[in-house]
């Protein structure tokens, strides 16, 4: 439940902060995504949006517990800066990791990797 809050979370801050297009874009891979850097098959959701970025001296901080930009600051957005904390919490619980990209008036890419359980193999007696 908590990994649905997770995405929910990034789904939730793409509306708020994707600018006036409210456009967002969410992505599930498949079960057979390998991730490099895990070394085993992962699950992949990214939630993209078409807002007006990050700034590159932000993205460092954006997972850190109450840090809010001085953009939502200022734009007087409501939040405590504590979702994006949650996702990484989430994310590192379950053995993935989260990642945010962003490029000033390019929007933001939010990306959450949960490793997933070895398939278990098949047990033929249980089956008939």
């Amino acid at each position: 439940m908590r990994s649905r809050r997770a995405v929910q979370n990034l789904v939730t801050n793409a509306v708020k902060y994707g600018g006036d297009s409210r456009w967002i874009r969410v992505e599930v891979l498949s079960a057979d995504f390998a991730d490099a850097d895990a070394g085993a098959r992962s699950a992949r959701v990214t939630v993209r949006d078409s807002g007006p970025g990050i700034a590159r001296e932000d993205l460092s901080r954006l997972f850190d517990p109450f840090y809010r930009t001085a953009e939502a600051k200022s734009s007087q957005i409501p939040g405590s800066g504590l979702g994006l904390s949650f996702v990484r919490h989430v994310a590192e619980a379950h053995g993935g990791r989260v990642e945010a990209k962003s490029r000033r008036g390019e929007g933001a890419l939010f990306t959450i990797v949960l490793p997933l359980a070895p398939l278990a193999p098949l047990d033929r007696e249980a089956a008939s």
